[in-house]
């Protein structure tokens, strides 16, 4: 996982703890993003292609999507974007 994507979650994470305050969100919120990872792991080809060899896919509670590239053997996590977010601000990551 690149490191922007860790503290991409994490910010979300803090945000949730702060703002909504409630530590329900908290753990549903890392629950539902362990779960699109496993499944990605067992089914990359599963989210929808972006740009640049990317694909991504949406969370179904939370207004975020995982970007993430894969090979043969490898799925790396890209970034962790808002929705509403249209720029490929992580286009450039690895």
């Amino acid at each position: 996982m690149a490191q922007e994507a860790r503290a991409e979650i994490a910010a979300v994470i803090r945000w949730y703890a702060r703002k909504a305050g409630k530590n329900m969100q908290v753990r549903a919120f890392r629950t539902e993003v362990r779960e699109i990872l496993s499944l990605l792991s067992k089914h990359p080809n599963m989210g929808s292609p972006v740009v640049c060899g990317t694909r991504c896919m949406a969370l179904r509670r939370f207004p975020f999507r995982i970007v993430y590239h894969h090979n043969s053997d490898t799925l790396r996590i890209i970034a962790l974007t808002y929705h509403s977010r249209r720029s490929v601000y992580w286009a450039g990551r690895q």
